[in-house]
């Protein structure tokens, strides 16, 4: 982790692939409505593991496939991901978001507005946006980030041979944060598991009560009622499921606050996988 300008950057494993895929369903329904196609290409030489901030590359690739559908009436929007050079301990990987939209013919006006945040996300981890376009014919944004590999000691969990512990299984999903609750779901869905969503903490008790749950993933920072008061009214009604906190702070700083709140652990965000399937591991072996 490091921080640039406030800022703060994870650097953390993640599946490159899902986090790619999770964008593409983010975005089928939204193409569909608008007649236009939506096309992922990933290079077979680009690693499936990568260690870097996956909620910061999410902000940008949703920031960037967001603009090109807003212009773009009919033809495509595609997003290209291809291995540009690897080293021993570094692999760069571009990124290109390419539509068949009304172009722009002025350069200057781009990143003056809503991409502007876009723009400096990727200059703080010492990257940097291209843009080129043509008006009538369409527009391509492309970045190029440079992510660290997974040492051959570094754990990854293969889930391939446990996933089938997970099926049919449901899971609480307590996450007012879009970005968030995407990249959360597609792992849960990748593992089989079936998924609830709630938005606020009230949401959250009130689906508790009325719904049996293997597990609640509860977000510590929702509006209104916050995962603690919410984690203690669910126990106050005697539901025992096991809850996990997913929380922006230091672990060691909230793990007892959250102990006493009545949940049983907790998870970093942006947050690790391979950690996150750990935990499901350990609280859904034993339940029906």
């Amino acid at each position: 982790m490091y921080k640039k300008d406030n800022i703060t950057f994870e650097e953390i494993p993640f599946n490159l692939p899902a986090l790619i895929s999770s964008i593409k369903s983010s975005f089928e329904k939204a193409a569909k409505e608008k007649g236009i196609r939506l096309i992922i290409r990933r290079d077979i030489d680009v690693p499936d593991i990568v260690i870097g901030d996956p909620l910061r590359l999410t902000q940008v690739l949703n920031k960037l496939i967001s603009n090109a559908m807003k212009f773009t009436d009919e033809g495509s929007v595609t997003m290209d991901v291809s291995l540009n050079n690897s080293t021993p301990t570094q692999v760069y990987i571009d990124f290109s978001v390419e539509d068949t939209g009304i172009g722009i013919d002025d350069a200057l006006k781009v990143f003056t507005g809503s991409l502007a945040i876009t723009k400096q996300l990727l200059l703080l981890q010492d990257s940097d946006i291209n843009f080129q376009s043509i008006p009538g014919t369409g527009s391509v944004f492309s970045f190029c980030l440079a992510f660290t590999k997974i040492k051959e000691t570094t754990t990854v969990q293969s889930v391939t041979a446990d996933i089938q512990n997970f099926a049919g299984k449901k899971v609480l999903l307590a996450e007012d944060d879009d970005i968030n609750r995407m990249v959360v779901s597609k792992f849960l869905q990748n593992w089989l598991l079936k998924i609830d969503y709630a938005i606020t903490g009230k949401e959250a008790v009130d689906k508790v009560k009325e719904n049996d749950y293997d597990l609640i993933l509860m977000d510590l920072q929702m509006p209104g009622l916050n995962g603690y008061e919410a984690s203690q009214q669910i126990r106050a009604a005697e539901k025992t499921t096991p809850i996990i906190a997913l929380t922006a702070h230091a672990i060691p700083e909230i793990k007892s606050k959250t102990i006493h709140a009545g949940m049983n652990d907790c998870i970093g965000k942006p947050f690790n996988p391979d950690i996150l399937f750990k935990i499901l591991s350990q609280y859904l072996a034993d339940t029906k």
